[in-house]
């Protein structure tokens, strides 16, 4: 059985202060196993440290009676998705998770400045980390960093950009220092080049996440030193922040817990995109025009051999997030191609600087070149030169229209807990194999320029990469923005030329796009096939049969 899809990471942080037993009382359990991640903090041993249910990972630091030591526990189920974990930097463990795409997670413990054990280095390894490894979303710091700001907080703000300086503030202080203590001025620092703010006490236009002290002696709550530190690209993404005072867990920190929903979409990367959608092709230049649109390379004019020889040494990172994975693999593929072409023409009789009948009579493919000609011997190219035909404006709007409508059918009563074998089952090699061998090898391709024949050379370890992005994308549904694009063409059927609804549209999307959407129909098909029968071989619901067949049989 696979794992849930996860649309929420619910995360506690606890300087437990030695853990001695306490991971053996049920109270304790309780608590920590409401957590998809915990992190145990000063735990003080050098022995294994184990949750039921959770997979860990320590920092370097192992710890002593006497301090420190990290230890980050991950539920068994979330396993899978874990990935770039760094426990190399002292009391700090680093993590991604691909069910949370474009979030670098940190845990960790730095001493106060006074201790023997404090060391500026703490600060330092957590900036290189961010210059080292980039992330498309935002980081997300969590843990006891003893960093005390007090009223002092509040001018992290001034060192944002409108309009995140005008609409976040921090109107009450948990903690009421007025003057910040040394670790806090190093993490204001770290805030202020990384465009960072602390989750405690911050108040977004939509949320007031409360913050509470977190240190006790005896009785009494005196300071907060626990803090969650965020990007401001993640703030929307962040559901809730606590600190648990009354958890009742036994030391002399409370926990803080947070709540992060998974970024699904890069809605920056998706308006910079939505601007160009619907343009003509002529409205850009040559340059963007080969970024969106690549010039193709047809199967027919690719040495297989030397494809073959070309793309055995292709490896692609599945390690980063669908949308890196599936530009690459494409761009591989292209390139690929690219190289083995037979015969590559000169520039001067490019394919882009040819007329249509130039380009149609170099195609090996006589069906196309007939089709270009009408029954009476006549080119169709100027048939209808000097006819009018709808702007381009016009046909803007018409595929809006076809392509938003207004009404959107909704069930709410809709169940999706149910497990269906056939349906949520991880996608296959064999799958992927059987759904390539039914491609036509030498039809179109989109805008990546990749042709479907392509797919039909790669190697054992290609088909194992796509097998894994096609699993990344169904069960985390993560979708690639790449895949979305496609060229449109409007040809004309018969009636009013001015009318845009007398045209058929015809969509060409990326191969690899199509090919995952086949995988998925036979995933239906085969679900559909097998009620079918259940239900008495309802021919409506059979390939080629109608439901009519029972009317008139």
């Amino acid at each position: 059985m696979y794992p849930q899809r996860v649309s929420e990471l619910k995360i506690i942080s606890w300087n437990v202060n030695g853990i001695y037993t306490k991971l053996e009382k049920q109270n304790v359990l309780n608590v920590l196993t409401q957590y998809d991640i915990i992190s145990l903090l000063e735990v003080k041993t050098s022995l294994p440290v184990q949750i039921p249910g959770y997979i860990s990972y320590r920092g370097a630091v192992v710890g002593s009676a006497e301090r420190g030591g990290v230890v980050v526990c991950l539920r068994n189920s979330l396993s899978r998705w874990v990935h770039s974990v760094d426990v190399s930097n002292g009391d700090q463990v680093w993590m991604r998770l691909r069910n949370v795409p474009g979030v670098l997670l940190c845990f960790g413990y730095i001493p106060p400045s006074d201790s023997p054990y404090f060391s500026s280095f703490s600060f330092a390894s957590i900036q290189e980390k961010m210059y080292s490894c980039h992330a498309e979303v935002g980081y997300l710091i969590v843990g006891d960093m003893n960093a005390r700001f007090g009223s002092a907080v509040r001018g992290l703000l001034t060192h944002l950009y409108p309009p995140h300086n005008e609409t976040l503030s921090y109107p009450i202080i948990a903690d009421d220092v007025n003057v910040s203590n040394a670790n806090a001025e190093l993490l204001s620092s770290l805030c202020a080049d990384n465009n960072l703010v602390v989750i405690n006490n911050l108040k977004t236009p939509c949320k007031h996440f409360v913050g509470e002290k977190t240190f006790r002696k005896g009785q009494e709550w005196v300071s907060e030193l626990d803090t969650c530190v965020s990007s401001l690209d993640l703030l929307n993404f962040i559901d809730d922040f606590r600190v648990l005072q009354q958890s009742g867990l036994p030391s002399d920190h409370a926990p803080v817990s947070v709540t992060i929903t998974s970024p699904r979409v890069n809605l920056d990367q998706i308006l910079e995109g939505a601007l160009a959608l619907g343009d003509h092709s002529a409205l850009h230049t040559q340059v963007a025009k080969r970024t969106r649109s690549k010039k193709p390379v047809r199967f027919t004019d690719i040495n297989i051999e030397g494809f073959g020889n070309a793309i055995a040494d292709i490896t692609i990172n599945l390690e980063d997030d669908v949308d890196i994975v599936a530009e690459t693999l494409s761009n591989e593929l292209y390139k690929c191609a690219e190289r083995c072409r037979n015969g590559v023409r000169q520039v001067g009789n490019s394919v882009d600087n040819m007329g249509k009948w130039e380009r149609i009579l170099q195609d090996k493919d006589d069906g196309r070149v007939w089709k270009a000609i009408d029954w009476k011997g006549n080119f169709d190219v100027s048939a209808h030169v000097n006819e009018n035909s709808p702007s381009d404006e016009i046909f803007k709007e018409h595929f809006e229209k076809v392509l938003n409508p207004q009404q959107i059918n909704s069930d709410n009563d809709i169940s999706t807990d149910v497990q269906i074998p056939i349906l949520d089952d991880p996608i296959t090699p064999a799958e992927i194999c059987d759904q390539i061998k039914k491609m036509k090898v030498d039809k179109a391709c989109g805008p990546d320029g990749v042709s479907p024949g392509i797919f039909s050379l790669l190697p054992a370890h290609l088909i194992l990469t796509i097998a894994t992005l096609f699993n990344n994308v169904f069960l985390n549904a993560l979708y690639p923005q790449s895949w979305t694009r496609a060229k449109i063409f409007a040809i004309f059927k018969k009636g009013d030329r001015m009318n845009p609804d007398n045209y058929r549209s015809n969509s060409v999307a990326n191969v690899i796009a199509k090919l995952y959407d086949t995988v998925l129909y036979q995933k239906l098909y085969r679900r559909l096939y097998q009620s079918s029968h259940r239900v008495g071989s309802s021919p409506g619901r059979r390939r080629n049969r109608a439901a009519t067949n029972t009317l008139l049989h």
